[in-house]
């Protein structure tokens, strides 16, 4: 019991050593974005949730969510005012801004600035293209009405839609298939665990560990290269990928409009 109590208090000096030098000399990322495991599109973000992601020398934000999930922002509140729906990626949900500082949030000011009551929602998630949007509106989004829905979309959406697990796609047709990635999986029911959020959000160790965990998994491998924006392996819109983007894009076009909404893709 004694031995064992000392490998205990060495390991624990140590973690705690190794945690002081990191934030000392080489500070770490900490904080996850909120995120739940769903069946129908693998990954949603978290109703209701709060939190400060700081990534040393990148950006260091704060984030909160709606009782829908959706990145908060500012704007009219009025039930009977004209919604706009924002969606896309990483940029439409604004990784790395605080929440008035998200192009939904200035989109909502600018409206305002012109005397237009409009409600601005952000449903932009990040890391997901318009495969993912599209089964987003058709399950937990099957019930959206908006007026408008506005699509940022990105050049690394081509890939998104290439790589895609939601549908099986012909020339013809988008039939919606259960989302199977086994690494995905197995990272959000570890980033959903409450214990794991709590040590992310302060640990600058945990978010070393958490990087090589992902390096090792092949996340950060040669598949995603041409996800890379500084050095992308093949041009953005390489030719497989062009007709099921304008296949997604169509089908997220035809849905909002079925819906009473107009559809925009800026």
């Amino acid at each position: 019991m004694r031995r064992l109590g000392l490998v205990i208090g060495g390991l624990a000096v140590g973690l705690v050593l190794a945690e002081v030098l990191l934030r000392l000399l080489a500070p770490q990322p900490t904080g996850v974005l909120a995120t739940d495991l769903d069946p129908d599109v693998l990954a949603t973000l978290r109703p209701n949730a709060r939190g400060v992601i700081d990534i040393p020398g990148v950006y260091r934000f704060a984030f909160s969510h709606d009782s829908a999930g959706h990145r908060v922002s500012t704007g009219s509140r009025s039930p009977e005012a004209p919604e706009v729906l924002i969606l896309g990626d990483s940029f439409a949900y604004g990784l790395g801004v605080d929440d008035d500082e998200t192009a939904a949030s200035r989109l909502a000011a600018r409206l305002l600035d012109l005397g237009a009551d409009v409600r601005v929602a952000n449903a932009g998630v990040p890391g997901k293209g318009p495969a993912y949007l599209l089964r987003l509106l058709q399950t937990r989004g099957v019930d959206w009405r908006p007026d408008l829905v506005v699509y940022l979309f990105y050049p690394n959406d081509f890939a998104n839609a290439f790589r895609q697990p939601y549908f099986a796609v012909t020339d013809s047709t988008l039939t919606p298939q259960p989302p199977v990635d086994p690494n995905m999986q197995r990272r959000l029911a570890v980033m959903s665990h409450p214990v794991f959020r709590g040590v992310r959000a302060r640990s600058h160790l945990s978010g070393l560990l958490w990087q090589v965990a992902i390096e090792r998994v092949g996340a950060n491998g040669v598949p995603n290269t041409d996800m890379d924006t500084l050095h992308p392996a093949r041009p953005w819109s390489f030719e497989q990928a062009i007709s099921p983007t304008q296949q997604f894009l169509g089908a997220i076009r035809d849905t909002v409009n079925a819906r009473g909404g107009t559809f925009v893709i800026a």
